[in-house]
């Protein structure tokens, strides 16, 4: 997985993270990059963990495959509402990565998709 962010707010955490499920693997598919995106893609998971009642619940947020999110850095830690996601938003065409998600995790949508022609994606 990868963290987007994470912050505590009246006796909740929410973490915002890119997840794989049990299919993933490090396979070198398409000689795109390690990983088999096309069976596990990346997916934007928010996380709410209710400390008061003990209580945890998961949503699939985006349905975008990505990977490498990132967010302003002066916001680490603390409520946040976007997101940036190195992305293939078509749904039947996982890899490569052409796009960047601007993720909008207040509306869980995108808010906004820059698409970029020719050019492939990658987290150098």
């Amino acid at each position: 997985f990868f963290s987007v962010n994470g912050f505590e707010d009246h006796g909740h955490i929410h973490i915002t993270s890119v997840c794989f499920d049990e299919n993933f693997t490090m396979e070198f598919e398409d000689k795109v990059g390690l990983s088999n995106g096309s069976v596990s893609p990346g997916r934007v998971i928010d996380f709410d963990l209710d400390l008061t009642q003990m209580q945890a619940r998961h949503i699939q947020a985006d349905d975008c495959s990505c990977e490498f999110p990132t967010i302003h850095t002066g916001l680490n830690g603390k409520n946040w509402r976007y997101g940036y996601l190195m992305a293939a938003a078509a749904p039947n065409k996982p890899l490569p990565y052409m796009e960047v998600v601007k993720y909008d995790r207040w509306k869980q949508r995108r808010q906004v998709r820059f698409d970029l022609p020719n050019i492939v994606i990658g987290n150098n």
